[in-house]
């Protein structure tokens, strides 16, 4: 698998720049098509981004996203570890439709299948808006379902707070909270009744996919996580699902896969390696499969360097942890406080 590399890339879309809308210029930059500059994020993007959510830009991504799942040429491996990327991106778009079409792989042979999106709230309402996960389900025969965990969101996500609580976990991996306290039984309950589902996760998200393989292996057919930091060996030592039924992605420079324990030895590691080398941030959030001449290269331990760089960088997340995750959690508290208060307001009197 070392060296592999794509015939070409596309992004299926308008290719005059005068009339690339938002969304289009987000996702584009995302799947390396262009770069982005700060004159190309007008106000209403950055609000939407950082004060107040906008259903409206989010529809439009989410139309640009469906025409990029729709465009794709499933030819390569490239091509599966993009469409695994993209649907790991979905969730930070909130979708509120009821239907959307993925390419997937189906005894061996590649088809478009419509399927049924249906959020599911992983923690309580109670605290404000909920963290929310994803599950796809479809009435095609032999298709497995999906399940999709959203990362570190934007401001104005849906259980923006939870994820940011959820990323600093002081003595643990990002994500291990949120999971034992909350997520680790909404996540049985849906897998009891969708089996032999495909995981999919990036960042936050892929640590979570990753902790949902080593608690429930039978459950799953696949686990896919891109960018995510790994469990530590709590987690990794109930894991018996077996080889190569779990894949870590991650792009060169991307410093997050540093954070937590190792990996297992029965896990597919693969670094997408290819063009210019980029900042630590686009490394991570950048889907390195849509650019042309990228290159796979499948690895069974980190080298010295990057076993070096886990321990400084481990060591100084801890440091930052502690502090951030009780600033965090008095946030969600108040929160909750606020809520209740507001609800009791607002309830009649009773006789």
């Amino acid at each position: 698998m070392n060296g592999v590399q794509p015939s070409s890339r596309g992004f299926p879309l308008n290719t005059d720049e005068d009339y690339f809308t938002d969304a289009q210029k987000a996702l584009k930059f995302l799947l390396f098509e262009r770069e982005l500059s700060f004159s190309d994020v007008s106000r209403s993007v950055l609000s939407a981004i950082l004060w107040f959510k906008d259903r409206a830009i989010l529809d439009e991504a989410l139309i640009v996203f469906q025409n990029v799942l729709d465009g794709i040429i499933q030819t390569e491996q490239l091509d599966e570890i993009m469409i695994g990327n993209l649907l790991a991106l979905l969730p930070f778009f909130e979708p509120d439709f009821k239907n959307i079409s993925i390419p997937q792989k189906v005894d061996g042979v590649w088809r478009k299948v419509s399927y049924f999106i249906e959020p599911i709230n992983l923690t309580p309402e109670s605290f404000g808006s909920p963290f929310q996960a994803y599950g796809l389900t479809s009435a095609f025969p032999n298709v497995p379902p999906i399940l999709l965990f959203r990362g570190t969101s934007h401001p104005t996500c849906s259980g923006a707070l939870w994820s940011y609580w959820a990323d600093f976990v002081p003595f643990g991996t990002p994500g291990e909270l949120l999971y034992r306290r909350y997520v680790r039984e909404k996540v049985a309950l849906w897998l009891k009744s969708n089996p032999g589902a495909r995981v999919y996760g990036q960042s936050l998200g892929g640590s979570l996919a990753l902790m949902t393989a080593c608690e429930h292996p039978g459950a799953i057919s696949e686990v896919h996580a891109y960018g995510a930091p790994t469990p530590f060996a709590r987690f990794l030592k109930t894991y018996d699902g077996g080889k190569d039924k779990v894949s870590l992605y991650h792009n060169e420079n991307d410093p997050i896969p540093l954070l937590g324990g190792d990996w297992h030895s029965d896990w597919s590691i693969y670094t997408l390696k290819g063009g210019s080398r980029q900042s630590p941030v686009a490394a991570h959030a950048r889907v390195l499969s849509a650019r042309k001449g990228v290159t796979i290269e499948q690895t069974s331990e980190r080298p010295l360097l990057a076993k070096i760089q886990r321990i400084a960088l481990n060591f100084l997340y801890q440091l930052v942890s502690i502090p951030l995750f009780f600033g965090l959690t008095i946030l969600l508290l108040g929160k909750f406080c606020y809520i209740s208060a507001k609800n009791m307001v607002g309830k009649p009197p009773t006789r």
